[in-house]
């Protein structure tokens, strides 16, 4: 006797001797239909009608054998068929982890790309926890003047003047004083001129550092590092001269209560819904892991491809002509 012939006598032997003992019909109705490789619930419900009438045959010796001879030997439409693909799972779990990061990077793309026309550049975030994971705190009040009833705060390298921000004033505050109508505001960089409704009109820059400002006989004073400057009525022109009658500007010390607000304040326009993108889709807003976590991202979505391609150049499995 040959190896096959063995083996397939051994296999008859063992279906045999294992239907023997499975006394219970349902038992055995269950085996044959493990046998025969009916494994979901359509081809069992079929298998389990087919082998009530076998049931009695089952018990027949003769029968008995026959059958098990028919379930071990192979089938041939089974040989050379691609065994169910492993990468299949991977590429399902892998594919929906990626996709929730690739939605992430997408739209946050799409909005940093935009950020004038959506207005993200001029949107703040006001969250706390936010700011603070950011490592983002109010600086103390550095200097504060008030002119005409209004305050003119620094802090950090912002300038405010009331709840306005004066975005074009650069370098620390030196003073403040207004003229004709005109708001002077005076630093360590040079002298912006304001109209009473916050808006730029222009910029003087002075012979040196401006030290402090003031005024003499209703016009503006400016003392530099280099010398005292006198301003014409149209601020055009700053001549040096000597001041005896000057009235310079002084500071003020703003309450526990001004520095609180000046503080809420600077805080409210710190963080920008366009940086916030930008750091979420770079990974920046993950610290030192964030670069790690898109690159990780993009090897996923590298192999979601790979395995993509591997499940679509794969001879599927082709169905059963009896099913």
């Amino acid at each position: 006797m040959g190896d096959s012939s063995r083996l397939l006598h051994a296999a008859v032997s063992r279906c045999t001797t294992h239907i023997h003992r499975a006394t219970d019909a349902a038992d055995r109705r269950d085996y044959w239909c493990d046998a025969v490789g009916a494994r979901d619930a359509t081809n069992r419900e079929g298998c389990a009608a087919a082998s009530r009438a076998l049931r009695r045959r089952l018990t027949d010796p003769r029968q008995l054998a026959l059958i098990c001879l028919i379930v071990a030997v192979p089938d041939p439409r089974q040989e050379g068929r691609p065994p169910r693909p492993a990468v299949r799972a991977g590429h399902r779990l892998l594919g929906l982890i990626g996709v929730a990061f690739l939605i992430v990077l997408v739209i946050t793309g799409v909005a940093a790309q935009h950020p004038g026309a959506l207005g993200l550049d001029q949107r703040y975030l006001q969250s706390r926890s936010l700011l603070a994971w950011y490592g983002i705190s109010a600086p103390d009040v550095a200097v504060m003047y008030v002119d005409q009833n209004t305050d003119y705060v620094q802090l950090g390298e912002r300038t405010y003047r009331g709840q306005r921000r004066l975005h074009e004033v650069e370098g620390g505050l030196r003073g403040v004083t207004t003229i004709a109508g005109v708001n002077l505001v005076a630093t360590d960089r040079g002298v912006w001129l304001y109209d009473a409704k916050a808006r730029f009109i222009d910029r003087f820059d002075p012979p040196g550092a401006p030290l402090r400002l003031g005024t003499s006989d209703h016009a503006a004073l400016l003392e530099t590092d280099q010398g005292t400057f006198l301003a014409d009525a149209d601020f055009l022109n700053w001549s040096a001269a000597d001041a005896p009658r000057a009235n310079w500007v002084k500071a003020s010390q703003p309450t526990e209560e001004q520095r609180r607000t000046f503080q809420t304040r600077y805080l409210d326009e710190v963080l920008t819904w366009e940086r916030l993108l930008l750091d979420l889709h770079s990974g920046r807003l993950f610290g030192w892991l964030g670069p790690y976590v898109v690159d990780a991202t993009a090897l996923v979505l590298l192999i979601v491809a790979i395995t993509g391609l591997i499940l679509a150049v794969r001879p599927r499995r082709a169905p059963d002509s009896d099913q």
